[in-house]
């Protein structure tokens, strides 16, 4: 840090230390409107009496992040800072971030205890400190803060000198070389997916989002092309009628009921469920599970470590022991208060047919039970067959069928005309076989990559060929020979 800009941090503590410790207009209101423009989270100042750990908690429910503010020209105590934060995992279970804010520097081992002390308990410390060797932290959060904390001081601050000082010091350490890398940390420990409803329902929209919308990405995430959001597939039409019966699923107060959405091969399913999915406004918070997640036989510690596992990756989040922690304390929140407007969670279970030998009647009855408890919604879709003969029959629990047929006659039409391709022109096998929405799709796909002139050149065995061999290149392992050439 160069002297100039060290004379400046000094006169922006000197300007601090003139605020009043407390209240709205102290150092705790100044902490909270600064929080409020890095994480966009409004707050609260606490009571008198016993405040559990913090000055100041979210002003709506689902935000997870509260302060501690500790205005000390000397050393902060140590027993002061682990004791807060014993106190917040003990009382306040909904916080998942906790920020002291200070004008004195927290030596490194307090910091590393504090630290521990909150991952122990899935809580993220966040320091902003008066460091002495470098730029301060809670300086650059300052800085981060712009016109509201500039406000703020200059209401605020009665002497024109240290104002004009103070404002001057932000400047000079907001176009400081070190101030992004700082900056950037402290954005990103306020703005973690794990933290707070809110930030992981955007974060899990932006991670399914990126995977509808890309045949590529798709398959990387699912380990299928499940990607009606991309415009580059020829044969993306809406069926409005099914996102209907979907809809309360999505949206409404969770009850008891599975919704199991049950087709033929190839019939859309899963496209119905992410299409419903990407045409809500407010997307709640959804995971996409196949098959291969699961156990022969999932017992309910498993479903629950599966259900961490699928919400820390389709958040965007590495899996971690402090990401883990800090969502079972989430979901020790959500059954401690079922009742809720809308689902917290939908969990969608994703061709179960694929592992025909499991007992998929035990495995959805025990992650539906876990979801009830935690305000959830279960969506499982299957081959109508499979779930009637080996599925239905077995389960003690409420189910509504919703039906993915195949296109009509009309609907492939349409689709055809937009193509410029008559279905009048075809041979009437390979219409019919066309009113397979999967197969309509390889078709227009082959078109479009050359592979044949016009779909006259078609025939019902190269669009079954065809389908195995995509079926083969998207599967999530290799399959021996044998097996493709028993399903073709």
């Amino acid at each position: 840090m160069t002297s100039l800009l060290r004379k400046h941090v000094e006169d922006l503590k000197t300007a601090l230390l003139s605020l009043p410790v407390t209240g709205e207009k102290g150092f705790e209101g100044l902490i909270g409107v600064t929080l409020r423009e890095i994480s966009g989270v409004p707050f609260r100042l606490a009571g008198g009496g016993s405040q559990f750990g913090v000055d100041c908690k979210p002003a709506y429910k689902g935000d997870a992040i509260c302060f501690e503010g500790k205005r000390y020209d000397g050393r902060v105590p140590r027993t002061e800072v682990l004791s807060k934060i014993a106190e917040l995992s003990i009382n306040a279970t909904e916080i998942d971030v906790w920020v002291l804010g200070a004008t004195s520097q927290i030596r490194s081992q307090l910091a590393d205890d504090a630290r521990a002390l909150g991952n122990k308990n899935g809580i993220v410390v966040l320091i902003l400190d008066w460091s002495e060797a470098d730029i301060p932290p809670f300086a650059v959060a300052l800085a981060m803060g712009g016109t509201r904390v500039q406000e703020f001081l200059k209401s605020n601050i009665s002497d024109d000198s240290t104002l004009q000082k103070a404002l001057g010091a932000l400047e000079a350490v907001r176009t400081s070389q070190d101030f992004y890398p700082h900056a950037d940390r402290i954005k990103a420990q306020c703005n973690e997916p794990a933290v707070g409803m809110a930030l992981a329902q955007r974060a899990n929209a932006e991670w399914l989002s990126d995977a509808f919308t890309s045949r590529k990405r798709a398959r990387t995430k699912f380990g299928q092309p499940l990607s009606p959001g991309d415009t580059d597939t020829a044969n993306v039409r809406q069926r409005k009628s099914l996102s209907d019966k979907l809809y309360p699923y999505l949206t409404t107060t969770p009850d008891v009921t599975v919704a199991c959405v049950l087709g033929g091969e190839g019939y859309g399913k899963s496209w119905i469920v992410a299409q419903s999915w990407l045409a809500l406004a407010h997307k709640p918070l959804m995971v996409f599970m196949s098959p291969d997640d699961f156990a022969e036989t999932s017992c309910q510690e498993y479903v629950i470590d599966l259900l961490i596992d699928k919400l820390i990756r389709q958040t965007g989040n590495g899996v971690t022991a402090t990401t883990r922690e800090r969502w079972r304390r989430r979901l020790g929140q959500w059954r401690s208060c079922a009742v809720t407007d809308s689902p917290r969670l939908i969990v969608v279970i994703d061709g179960i047919n694929q592992r025909p030998k499991f007992d998929w009647a035990r495995i959805i009855e025990s992650i539906d039970d876990e979801l009830n408890q935690l305000g959830g919604h279960l969506i499982v879709t299957a081959r109508t067959s499979y779930f009637r003969d080996r599925v239905k029959g077995r389960l003690s629990l409420s189910v509504t069928e919703i039906h993915v047929p195949e296109w009509t006659e009309c609907e492939r039409n349409e689709i055809l005309a937009m193509h410029g391709i008559k279905a009048s022109n075809l041979h009437h096998a390979v219409a019919t076989s066309l009113r397979n929405p999967r197969l309509l799709g390889i078709a227009l796909e082959l078109l479009h990559k050359a592979d044949i002139t016009n779909f006259k050149e078609l025939s019902v065995s190269r669009l079954l060929f065809e389908h195995m061999r995509m079926s083969e290149r998207d599967a999530l392992v290799p399959q021996p020979a044998q097996e493709f050439a028993r399903r073709l």
